[in-house]
């Protein structure tokens, strides 16, 4: 009997310019979203290519192929059959987050894609962005260090990750199973996110596109990112030895930044017996110093220094070969520091900002145990048992110093913030097969999860007035501090779910459908710092329960075609920041604002439909996934809530009903299908085209991204791996005009500047110089384009004169170097 520990590994089974305001059409005006000459184009050779394997292609056919000499492509990574065999096998991708249990991806009645630790490497990911860079339907939010019209933005880098239009805490993190840190951006000043993750101590990625609350519960309502991390039988499977270890050094001239990581596992003389360890260990460590991402602009970013420092340490106990305990302890530093030129010699009124520096420091730790058990031939009623016990506290520290003047004072003003989020919970999954004689075999998967949270938000301010001497704990907003932007909050989880995966063997069909109660409960406590923030205004909690259902079908046309569909519903409750952002400011021009809490504001629920279909054949291997998505009680943060008390109010608020819809798809071709010579060569192309509305107010979601085209041409043998990749990106056609959606606060679309189209090159490659040393390089932006990320100027108006700022960087260049031993 064999271990098997694969619930989060990977296997392999056999599976047969310059800036422009251009005038752009309405969204009333604009183009369907499944028409346009490249749309079109793009369909009409993928059906020309295959047209005749998806009409008749059988068994039959399959067989009758088996004596050509062609073969289908090898993608990186794969392994084919026996060279002797002309009709090579590809090998799938196994996903865990789409149903909880092992699954290849082509078997899967959903969008998800996989990075296993190759992909990772092959990218040289040092963050979301550069995995998710030609990820059709993800993108991610950044933006740089610098000062918008609404309120500056200190800090600067990723915050989340967008799919399909949702982004933010509607999309669910995890890390080894563990839920992490909501996104905290009340105010738009500190932009605290969610990138507590360390990627050089990640396996493997995967990304389950659409709700998965049925699985996951409430954040999950526009997708799951689960990251695993490094176990120690990674390193031990590459060497025969006792002990086994890594190196690596790399940098990234985007931002001058340089990471070393080091890796070292172990494990204890095998039993006799059972040929296995009894005990396992692994200790990484990372460190990376970076500067400020470059831009292609005029306007150079501003001057920022970063440092972390992350560990991870695991022990795996075996006692015997069903069973497998795992404690992990991990930590993650990061530290940066922003001089904010942008900010220096400003004036608003009679005030001007001499210097502005401002420092940042984010902290996560975590520990946990965890307990799989596997036994196929057991006397149990379960075959599969994992539960997992955690304590996670985070958080971020916010320090900015300001000096500033007027005609008759000079004034220092120092800023301190702190956000915590403190989880401990547990959970507990089991699964069981049941075979039936007429072919029919269940798999149930069930189990429950809870957990706890403590939120808090502290804020400071200390004004001293240097000419005579007097300090004072009002700040420019009015407010008198210490404040809390948020009231201290508890937060109770609690998650039950079952789900049957059913497959009529015979017919060829899989049906997975899958029902879950959710419990969530939070607590507000009041204080003297949040009355101070809402002038005698109380926090409001907030209670909810439900269920969530999901149901999926996945059918064989035959052995190379499948066809899937699903529906699911998807929830996600307010956060503490959504009831209770609290905000008073007297020092502007105008009237006076402030945020009001809403104890009316209600969950966000959702309707999810998407149906696909993949093929793998000699000449093509495609996916298509076409989605439909539509919310109901979408909350809107802080909309205008009319005046009231001589204040302009603000107040997060549901909206009735808000829909995105769109296309996904990947093709690739192998070229050795069509000329023998082109042995190792494919061509790939992906493209995402989606668009979104506001029922409420006949508006388009502003969230959605643009048109991507991605055209890769790959080379893929041993020891080399080539991607030559051409992006093209169109420009954003349909942009609100006003509304609870405007990107620019309920301003007119001409104040939002609008990028151009653009289109980079990039060519990335990986060089196994030896089975134990590695080498990746990536040139990007080739052609030294000069252009912007809808997801960066998103809420950037067009008028800046300082635009360029925000553009990406030039031509730059990534490297890494691996070596084991």
């Amino acid at each position: 009997m064999k271990l098997k520990y694969a619930a989060l590994s990977v296997r392999a089974l056999p599976l047969t310019t310059s800036p422009t305001n251009r005038s752009l059409p309405k969204h009333g005006m604009s183009r369907s979203l499944f028409s346009g000459r490249k749309v079109f184009l793009f369909h009409a050779i993928a059906f020309l290519l295959s047209a005749r394997f998806l009409l008749a292609a059988s068994p039959e056919a399959d067989n009758a192929n088996a004596g050509t000499t062609n073969a289908a492509s090898r993608v990186p990574g794969a392994r084919v059959a026996d060279a002797t065999q002309p009709d090579k096998v590809r090998l799938s991708k196994i996903t865990v987050t789409a149903t909880r249990t092992e699954r290849a991806v082509e078997d899967t009645p959903a969008s998800v894609s996989v990075y296993d630790e190759t992909d990772l490497q092959f990218k040289s990911a040092n963050g979301f962005r550069d995995l998710f860079r030609y990820e059709p339907g993800v993108e991610v939010p950044a933006s740089p260090s610098g000062a918008s019209s609404i309120s500056p933005r200190y800090n600067s880098g990723a915050r989340s990750v967008n799919i399909r239009g949702i982004e933010g805490n509607r999309v669910r993190m995890d890390l080894d199973g563990i839920r992490q840190p909501d996104q905290f951006t009340f105010g738009s000043v500190y932009n605290i996110g969610r990138d507590y993750i360390e990627f050089e101590h990640v396996k493997r990625v995967e990304i389950l596109k659409g709700s998965a609350s049925t699985l996951y519960g409430s954040d999950a309502i526009g997708g799951v990112v689960a990251y695993s991390t490094s176990e120690p039988d990674d390193l031990l499977t590459l060497t025969p030895n006792l002990y086994s270890s890594s190196y690596k050094q790399g940098f990234d001239s985007a931002n001058l930044g340089l990471y070393e990581s080091a890796k070292f596992a172990f494990e204890t003389t095998k039993d006799d017996a059972s040929k296995h360890p009894k005990a396992q260990a692994l200790v990484a460590y990372t460190r990376r110093d970076f500067q400020e991402r470059q831009n292609k602009g005029d306007f150079p970013a501003n001057p920022e220094q970063h440092a972390s420092n992350a560990a991870i340490g695991k022990v795996s106990f075996l006692p015997n070969l069903w069973n497998k305990i795992i404690a992990t302890a991990e930590y993650l530093l990061r530290e940066s520091t922003t001089d904010v030129k942008t900010l220096r010699d400003v004036r608003v009124g009679p005030v001007t900002t001499r210097m502005s520096i401002f420092e940042q420091d984010v902290e996560r730790w975590r520990v946990s145990l965890r307990h799989e058990f596997h036994d196929d031939g057991g006397d149990l009623w379960f075959n599969d048992l994992q539960w997992q016990l955690y304590h996670q506290p985070s958080s971020t520290s916010d320090l900015s110093r300001e000096a500033v003047s007027t005609a008759t004072q000079n004034r220092t003003r120092r800023r301190i913030g702190d956000y915590d989020d403190i989880v401990t919970g547990g959970a507990l999954q089991l699964m069981t097969e049941v075979n039936h004689f007429d072919g029919q075999k269940h798999r149930l998967t069930y189990g429950f999860e809870g957990a706890g949270a403590a939120v808090s938000r502290d804020k400071d301010y200390l004004q001293f007035t240097t000419t005579t001497g007097v300090a004072t704990a009002v700040d420019v907003t009015g407010a008198l501090n210490p404040l809390k932007e948020i009231p201290d909050t508890d937060v109770l989880r609690f998650g039950s779910f079952l789900q049957d995966e059913l497959e009529f063997a015979d017919a060829g069909i899989t049906l997975i459908g899958g029902l879950r109660y959710d419990f969530y409960d939070l607590v507000a406590n009041n204080s003297a710092r949040y009355m101070n923030s809402t002038r005698g205004v109380p926090p409001t909690g907030f209670r909810d329960q439900g269920f969530t259902p999901r149901l999926g079908g996945i059918g064989k046309i035959n052995e190379r075609l499948r066809l899937y569909g699903q529906y699911s519903q998807g929830f996600r409750n307010p956060t503490s920041e959504d009831l209770n952002g609290a905000i008073l400011n007297t020092g502007v021009a105008g009237p006076p604002y402030r945020t009001v809490p809403n104890p009316d504001l209600r969950s966000e629920h959702s309707h999810n439909f998407e149906w696909g279909a993949r093929g793998d054949y000699e000449p093509v291997r495609f996916s298509q996934a076409l989605y439909y998505n539509r919310y109901e009680s979408f909350i809107v943060p802080f909309a205008n809530a009319g005046t009231g008390g001589g204040f302009r109010l603000f107040q997060s608020k549901n909206l009735t009903e808000a829909e995105i819809m769109g296309i996904e798809s990947k093709i690739e071709l192998p070229l050795e299908y069509y000329q023998p010579a082109l042995e190792n060569l494919s061509l790939i192309f992906t493209f995402a085209a989606a668009k979104g509305n506001d029922m409420d107010s006949h508006q388009p979601l502003p969230t959605v991204q643009p048109f991507k085209f991605v055209s890769t041409f790959r080379y893929a043998a041993n020891p080399w791996n080539v991607d030559l990749n051409i992006t093209h990106v169109e420009q954003p056609n349909r942009i609100p005009d006003n509304g609870p959606f405007s990107v620019t606060g309920g301003g007119p679309a001409a104040e939002q500047f609008i990028p151009p189209a653009f289109t980079t090159v990039d060519l990335v490659g990986g060089w196994d110089i030896t089975p134990w040393c590695k080498w990746t390089v990536g040139l990007y932006n080739l052609t030294d384009e000069n252009y912007w990320l809808w997801s960066t100027v998103r809420g950037i108006e067009g008028t800046r004169f300082d635009i360029n700022r925000y553009t990406e960087p030039g031509f730059n260049v990534k490297t890494a170097v691996t070596i084991r031993f």
